[in-house]
């Protein structure tokens, strides 16, 4: 009996993957976006907070994202097709700050909470969303990362999104 739960256990911990035995999940982005803020990779840690850490193909400072560039990662808590809230990391001019929304169909954006966020890198930004904040209800949410810049050698606004479509389903408890 014992050896049979010992076997299962391995088994269903070989089938969750890396996020089961405390490695990041990480995702991986082609080079597909003009701008400094073409994702490279995104990371996701932690279980009570969702720990991001958005790296970019360009070096950038906090001073050149003020008012051009911004860092967003959507949230899917209710397993619908859309995202519901989203964290947004911004530069006043000196570093960035975060902030967590509720996204609302039909109405603007609800602001929750300012939140966690750093520039850790040339190319990088961390941002910690704290799920409580989110009301989760379900075992597993959704995510996917945005970037949005609009200076050159963008004549548009550039975005990009990884992944480039739908999002990532995380499982709650996951390291």
């Amino acid at each position: 009996m014992r050896k049979t739960a010992l076997l299962a256990c391995a088994t269903v911990l070989s089938l969750l993957g890396p996020a089961a035995h405390g490695r990041p999940a990480e995702l991986t982005d082609p080079r597909d976006t003009r701008g400094p803020l073409d994702i490279r990779r995104v990371e996701l840690r932690g279980t009570k907070e969702a720990r991001f850490k958005v790296a970019t193909e360009a070096r950038w400072t906090a001073r050149r994202l003020q008012d051009r560039g911004y860092l967003l990662v959507h949230l899917d808590t209710l397993g619908t097709p859309r995202f519901d809230h989203f964290a947004l990391v911004r530069s006043p001019g000196r570093g960035v700050e975060g902030s967590l929304w509720r996204a609302r169909r039909g109405h603007d954006p609800r602001l929750l909470r300012s939140i966690p966020a750093r520039h850790t890198g040339a190319r990088t930004a961390a941002v910690v969303v704290p799920l409580r904040s989110v009301a989760l209800r379900r075992s597993h949410f959704r995510w996917r990362a945005q970037t949005l810049w609009s200076g050159w050698p963008c004549d548009r606004t550039c975005f990009d999104r990884a992944p480039g479509r739908g999002g990532v389903r995380r499982p709650l408890g996951a390291p």
